[in-house]
């Protein structure tokens, strides 16, 4: 098992991270639409990109609390092979500042050759991140009076 996790301040309330977190890159869109149809328990594709290849996972979402936290779960090829179950945590710190915190827990016997893989995801939370607090950051600033 091996567990990936990227975390950052963004100056906005929790609400205002969760629209950006679902507009933007951080999430593949066929995960973005589940979690937007609230389809819980139900298996369903997603085509990712990795080390420009792209690999088919079959993914369930776990639980969604919206503002506040999304987890699902998907597999390689089997369950037991490689999984990962990710999470995106938002805890409002104060009305105008909140913490987002993206993990991912890594599990399956193809974990040990997959390491560069691994590693190069938890590169990409931080971007994703970065990218989700711009995008919050600047919808927030539009909005005050």
């Amino acid at each position: 098992m091996r567990i990936i996790r990227s975390e950052i301040r963004i100056n906005a309330p929790d609400d205002v991270v969760w629209k950006a977190l679902l507009a933007s890159d951080a999430i593949p869109p066929e995960i973005g639409n589940a979690v937007h149809d609230m389809r819980i328990r139900q298996p369903f594709r997603v085509v990712m990109n990795s080390e420009g290849r792209n690999i088919t996972l079959t993914v369930t979402i776990l639980a969604i609390n919206p503002s506040r936290h999304m987890r699902w779960k998907g597999y390689l090829w089997a369950p037991g092979l490689f999984t990962g179950e990710h999470s995106f945590d938002i805890i409002e710190e104060s009305r105008e500042c909140s913490l987002l915190i993206q993990q991912e827990t890594f599990s399956g016997i193809l974990v040990p050759f997959l390491s560069r893989t691994i590693d190069q995801t938890e590169e990409q939370f931080g971007e994703a991140n970065a990218a989700v607090k711009t995008l919050a950051e600047q919808e927030y600033a539009r909005s005050k009076p």
